[in-house]
Order: structure tokens, then C-alpha cells, then sequence
């Protein structure tokens, strides 16, 4: 492909053998790029390090026929070198960890909280964050900021360590998550290998360990590549790399995904978050943004579970009902709603997400703290349409198919992210991105909301359909227009 005056740079700085990073917007190929970049430093040795498993089977396909470039999730990496021993141990479900470890150290746990269920949560989230981050052992920083009046921060710190130092034991029986062997292999002093050059995509949602990692890699050519804005993760303890690493940064700001009518609402909320460059539109791209539009879409992106499951029954709803497409598949939505159905009125659920609560209150209650957020939209679900909820989820099934054969494909916005369609409606679960301090009164931005709203409407090819998403968008940019201005972003 004939390649822009920003892909040459990029690709002049990567022969040169320098280590760089590439703040990319939505839709300006940073793949393409990567591509040209590899067969430009051929046969150098190059790792492509993806941020998902579907990631990178995207790339491989990418990448085919490029043998001096291997593709791996930084978890596949590190699972060849020490998650392996952990194979028979992994665990998903933070739940089921958190009652391992209250029936492992009772003592331990008494010291931190009145229950030893609670003292496993705050134990176990500290150990969260401590798997999240870059540090080699857990610290009172560690602790969520919650508990630290309840018990001193260096209590906390103290069982959280003794704790995680009994999982990693290779002859342990406690369950581990996938971060705990991430963490492991961090710690113990990870190897890149021979590769010579690393890529590392959506750098936006490192996490502190995986920053880490690399930051250890100074021997190797290290390009990250990741978009600022579109950093979705942060709860998850990520760390933006676009921002947080002192490397020269060679921007991507040409998109090809959608033209300037589409890029004008990006830009103004780049704009309202500091940004001081520009997504420009593509120019042989001719697309709208409209209120309503009188055509069906081809997606619609919610911003929560709840809201996506309101669009499934609102389109099933319909006289002429499509066939719906759910990203990810709708089927283990479906199961957790009616495990979380189940819960509420027999008093036990038998999906696995809930099986561990021992009533509705208690779910209720965890889902206030920060180990229980994914579990809200569940608690909405259920209240909202109660006792009917097993025939509305029958019939979604039964209006269901494969997503490449759908007429109408609904998603999430952190699912649909890295994905694009031609006509894309935005569900109406989205909220300002700026708004007034309800104790001060004074306008706030809350940058991750902005992020979501970003990539939500850079999924767009040709038509973006706002709906009642145009009434929260006008809301944020009158009360972000009362701020001082940001600093500038990069």
C-alpha cells in the first residue's frame, strides 16, 4: 500500500532501531502500519504482542507469511514460562477465590474485617492491585482506599502478602487467577526472548505489570502503539502507556474508517478532554451523524449489559423482528441474567458468577464495592423486569444467530471496540461526561466516561445515529464549555 507522509516516519524511526510510540486514533490503521513497519525490519526478529486472544488471532491472519514476527497475548507468554504450573489451579471467578482464602486463613482474616468473608474481599482486592501494578511486593498503597479507616494500611499489606506468597507456592492448592501467574512471571524477572524488535498494541490498557515488563526490556526496539482515548480499562488497574512513557511519539491522526462529518463529533469530545490534535475524516468518505435516522442500523452500542439487553427486547419487540447478533455471544448474557433471576427468588443461583452469593442482599451490597461493579447491571436487569424474565430471555434466544449472519448485531462498547459498521445507533445508557459536583457545584470531567463515548462513535463507517446519546453529548459540552481549560494531551 502507498503509505502517508505519518506511516513513512514511523517507518524511517523503526529502521533506525530506536524505541518509540505511536498515539494512533480511531481508525488510522495502526495494523496496516505495523505491518509495513514489519516487512520493513525484516527478518528482524519481532514480537507483536496482543492485548486479547481475539486480538491476535487478527493479527496472525495480518501477518501471515511474515515468519521473523511471532504473535502472542503478553499472558500466553508468559503462561509458557511459569503459568503452566499453575494450569490445574486457574480460577476465573474472583468469588471462588476470595471463599479459598477465607477458609485457608481464618486467623489471618480476623484481623482485617468482623466476618472472615469480608476479611477475604479486602484482602484479596488488595491482591488485586498489587497483580495490576509494577511493584515486586504489595504495599499499604495496595489496599483499597475503603478499608485503610478501618484497619491500618500495613496490617492489610502484611496478611495480603502472606497470602499471595502461599498461591504462588508451586505445591499450593488455592486457586489463582490468570493475573496471579502474569504477576508471578513479572516478579521472577520476565524473559523476551531473542526478538529484537516488540510490539505492544492498545498500549492505553497495559497494565502496571505488563509496563513493567517492558520497562525492563531496555535491550530490545520497543514500539508501543495505543490510542489515549480510547483507554476503557482504568478499573482494571490499567496504565495508559501513551501517556505514562517518555519515549518521542509518532502520531497516526488520518482515519480511513469514517469521513469528517462522523469525525467532527470525536473531535469535540478530544477536544473537551485537552486534546491538542485532530482525528481528521477520511476524504473519499461521505457519512452523516443524524439524530434519528429512518433506516434500520446495521449495530447499535450499548454502554452497559442492562442496555444491551433493553435493545434485544426492543428489537424483538418490532412487527418485523431481525435477526440479532450479540458480540461475544448472547448466550452466557442470557445464563447470568437468569442466574442472577434465580437468586433473587429461590435464594441461591446455580451459574457459577452467583452460585458463591448466599442471598440477593449480599449480591446487592457487593455490587457497591469495587469487586462487585460487573455484577450491576445483573441487579438493574432483574428489578426492572422481574418475575417475566424467563420468557423474555427465551425469546432473545430464540431470535438469536451467528453475528456474521445478522441483520442487526448489538454490542457492548468494550466488545465492539477495535470493531466498526456501517450504521451504528448508540443505546440510550449513556450519561454526560461532564457534569456538577453535587457537594461543590463546579463542572468535572470524568475522562473515562469521555473514552467510552469516543470509541462508541468512532465505530461508525458511514452513518451515526445518536439518538438520545445527542441530548447527554450536548449536555457534557455546555457544562465542559464552565471549565478552565485542560492541559493539552498528547
Amino acid at each position: 500500500m502507498e503509505l502517508t507522509q505519518e506511516q513513512r516516519a514511523i517507518v524511517a524511526e523503526a529502521r533506525s532501531g530506536a524505541s518509540f510510540k505511536v498515539p494512533a486514533f480511531a481508525g488510522t490503521g495502526k495494523t496496516a502500519t505495523l505491518v509495513a513497519v514489519a516487512d520493513a525490519i525484516a527478518p528482524r526478529p519481532t514480537l507483536y504482542l496482543a492485548f486479547n486472544t481475539a486480538m491476535a488471532r487478527e493479527a496472525r491472519t495480518r501477518f501471515a507469511g511474515r515468519r521473523h514476527v511471532s504473535v502472542l497475548t503478553a499472558h500466553a507468554l508468559a503462561f509458557r514460562q511459569v503459568g503452566h504450573v499453575f494450569a490445574q489451579r486457574l480460577e476465573p471467578r474472583a468469588w471462588a477465590i476470595s471463599r479459598a482464602i477465607a477458609a485457608r486463613f481464618t486467623g489471618e482474616l480476623s484481623r482485617l474485617a468482623e466476618t472472615t468473608d469480608g476479611g477475604a474481599q479486602i484482602a484479596l482486592g488488595t491482591i488485586q492491585k498489587f497483580e495490576a501494578s509494577g511493584a515486586a511486593r504489595i504495599l499499604p498503597e495496595h489496599v483499597v482506599e475503603d478499608h485503610r479507616a478501618r484497619v491500618a494500611a500495613e496490617t492489610i499489606a502484611e496478611a495480603a502478602e502472606r497470602i499471595w506468597r502461599a498461591m504462588v507456592e508451586p505445591d499450593s492448592d488455592l486457586p489463582v487467577s490468570h493475573d496471579t501467574y502474569f504477576k508471578a512471571w513479572q516478579v521472577a524477572g520476565a524473559d523476551l526472548g531473542a526478538w529484537q524488535t516488540i510490539f505492544f498494541d492498545e498500549a492505553q490498557d497495559a497494565s502496571g505489570a505488563m509496563l513493567a515488563v517492558l520497562e525492563s526490556a531496555r535491550g530490545h526496539q520497543r514500539i508501543f502503539v495505543g490510542d489515549a482515548h480510547q483507554q476503557l480499562y482504568r478499573f482494571r488497574g490499567a496504565v495508559n502507556a501513551m501517556q505514562s512513557i517518555a519515549l518521542p511519539a509518532f502520531p497516526l491522526t488520518q482515519s480511513w474508517r469514517f469521513g469528517s462529518a462522523i469525525a467532527k463529533v470525536a473531535n469535540f469530545i478530544l477536544e473537551a478532554k485537552g486534546e491538542r490534535l485532530e482525528v481528521k475524516g477520511a476524504p473519499a468518505r461521505h457519512d452523516v451523524v443524524v439524530r434519528r435516522s429512518g433506516r434500520p442500523p446495521t449495530a447499535v452500542v450499548a454502554r452497559t449489559n442492562a442496555g444491551l439487553f433493553d435493545e434485544a427486547l426492543e428489537a424483538i419487540g418490532r412487527e418485523a423482528a431481525p435477526r440479532i447478533g450479540v458480540v461475544g455471544g448472547a448466550e452466557e448474557l442470557l445464563r447470568m441474567v437468569l442466574g442472577a433471576h434465580e437468586l433473587r427468588h429461590t435464594g441461591r443461583s446455580s451459574h457459577p458468577a452467583f452460585r458463591f452469593f448466599r442471598s440477593w442482599a449480599q449480591l446487592e451490597e457487593t455490587t457497591k464495592g469495587p469487586q462487585g461493579s460487573e455484577y450491576g447491571p445483573f441487579v438493574q436487569i432483574v428489578k426492572r423486569y422481574g418475575s417475566a424474565l424467563p420468557e423474555l430471555c427465551g425469546r432473545v434466544r430464540q431470535a438469536c444467530v451467528d453475528v456474521k449472519e445478522a441483520d442487526l448485531v448489538l454490542s457492548t462498547v468494550h466488545k465492539f471496540k477495535g470493531k466498526e459498521s456501517a450504521h451504528v445507533r448508540l443505546a440510550g445508557d449513556f450519561r454526560p461526561f461532564c457534569y456538577r459536583d453535587r457537594r461543590t457545584g463546579k463542572p468535572c470531567i470524568d475522562e473515562d466516561e469521555a473514552n467510552v463515548q469516543y470509541v462508541a462513535v468512532t465505530r461508525a463507517e458511514q452513518i451515526l445515529e445518536l439518538g438520545s446519546y445527542a441530548d447527554a453529548l450536548v449536555s457534557a459540552l455546555e457544562c465542559r464549555a464552565k471549565m478552565p481549560p485542560l492541559a493539552k494531551g498528547g
